[in-house]
């Protein structure tokens, strides 16, 4: 669960929040609106861990963010900006980062400025920052980056530099020298800070109003309690299965709450986006593609998370299921990863003597759980659609029109009418053979 989830046009602000322990951190998004302001302010973040997808802040869609005075600790990005309208800027100043597994600052996709100072970013997992796509009037001026593992500031694009001036970098000689972080990329370092600012702060800007100080959000105390504590599967107490069963209704209803409140059933027929431009590496490089590139596995999981993820039709949503059971079980995805281990293709038994003989198996099963008769027979299809075709051509010879032999336009001198429910299964449809 997040620590908070703002989502939509409206301005927001995010101020003071202490959240410990959560997957999806302090969160706003904004694909459908328009450009709104964010602040986030003053919030002490812990995420339950460093792994992939684990933000402290995340700002996606059309904002204008301004991130101040916040620590964040752990998680495998600490701040990741995404946003899209490139006339507005985004603010970063006096943020603590530390201890992630990945990127302190993560800059994934902003066409406008990104500017800020007296951030102090500092022992992170490989990088202080990392600008994806560095775009014109980036730049993080006068803080402090120290003992970031690979480099204290890396981009990706050679267009515009990036502005990393009058920054600590651990060394009073400065970036790449020994005792010094190290930076990669078109970036401007010179002229860099001499002395360490300040420990493991950094003093607030002095221009910036709106903050008092600019020391850390106090640390949420172990078990403070938040505004949406998850549900915790308890042992069952003496009242026995009854009260189990109580429980499972309850963590079912809380999932089907978040899936309903982040998920839309059925997205938008268009997603909005231009996925050529906003893809990080357009049309296909085959020597990239044998060898590996920039985009590594890290990257497409992020392009799946922000760009498919959220235009996809949900099958596994409790509004779809009530029209299609879903595949997305934990059965389902452990057969699926199997499979696709051994690449099966059981169109003939010598094609795949196991999946044939496992495919008979199911099938009784299937018969058995049906009550229909012992001599009963049948295989699986891929989908509804091959599946009522299959049926009706088969009815169709049960009726005598022997349109395999006699073909379609002889078996049609014999009218023949399909009855289906109102209105018609679209699978239906055109698997009929109208005269």
């Amino acid at each position: 669960m997040a620590g908070a989830d703002r989502v939509g046009g409206h301005p927001a602000r995010l101020e003071g929040h202490p959240v410990q322990d959560c997957r999806y951190r302090l969160y706003a998004s904004n694909y459908s609106y328009p450009t709104a302001t964010v602040t986030l302010l003053g919030d002490t973040i812990l995420p339950d861990s460093t792994t992939y997808d684990r933000y402290g802040i995340r700002v996606d869609g059309k904002w204008q963010p301004t991130i101040s005075a916040n620590r964040v600790t752990g998680g495998y990005y600490g701040i990741g900006l995404s946003t899209t309208d490139g006339a507005v800027a985004a603010t970063l100043d006096s943020n603590v980062v530390t201890g992630t597994g990945y990127a302190g600052i993560y800059l994934y996709y902003l066409p406008g400025p990104v500017a800020g100072s007296y951030n102090n970013v500092y022992s992170n997992g490989l990088y202080g920052v990392y600008d994806y796509v560095a775009g014109t009037g980036h730049g993080l001026t006068q803080g402090r980056f120290v003992g970031n593992a690979a480099y204290a500031v890396y981009t990706l694009g050679s267009n515009f530099a990036f502005d990393a001036t009058s920054n600590w970098w651990g060394a009073a000689t400065g970036p790449h020298t020994p005792g010094a972080d190290s930076v990669l990329g078109n970036i401007t370092t010179a002229p860099y800070d001499t002395t360490d600012p300040g420990g493991v702060t950094v003093p607030l800007a002095p221009p910036f109003t709106g903050v008092a100080a600019a020391a850390p959000a106090p640390a949420a105390p172990v078990g403070a309690a938040l505004s949406a504590p998850p549900v915790s599967p308890a042992a069952p107490d003496a009242s026995g299965v009854a009260d189990v069963r109580a429980r499972h209704a309850e963590r079912r209803a809380a999932r089907e709450a978040v899936i309903r409140d982040r998920f839309a059933a059925i997205p938008r027929r268009v997603s909005g986006y231009n996925l050529p431009r906003l893809l990080p590496e357009p049309g296909l490089d085959v020597a990239k593609a044998v060898v590996g590139s920039v985009a590594t596995l890290a990257t497409i999981l992020e392009d799946y998370r922000r760009l498919i993820e959220p235009n996809a039709t949900h099958w596994a949503h409790p509004g779809v299921m009530a029209y299609f059971a879903s595949p997305a079980s934990a059965a389902g995805i452990l057969g699926e990863m199997l499979t696709a281990s051994i690449a099966q293709n059981p169109m003939l038994w010598r094609t795949s003597p196991i999946g044939t003989e496992l495919e008979t198996v199911v099938v009784g099963w299937l018969r058995q759980g049906l009550g229909l008769p012992g001599d009963f027979d049948g295989f699986i299809t891929d989908t509804a659609s091959m599946s009522s075709l299959i049926a009706l051509a088969g009815a169709r010879e049960a009726a005598g029109l022997d349109a395999s032999a006699a073909g379609l336009a002889n078996s049609r001198r014999t009218r023949a009418a399909f009855c289906g429910g109102s209105p018609p299964w679209s699978a239906c449809r055109p698997s009929c053979c109208r005269p």
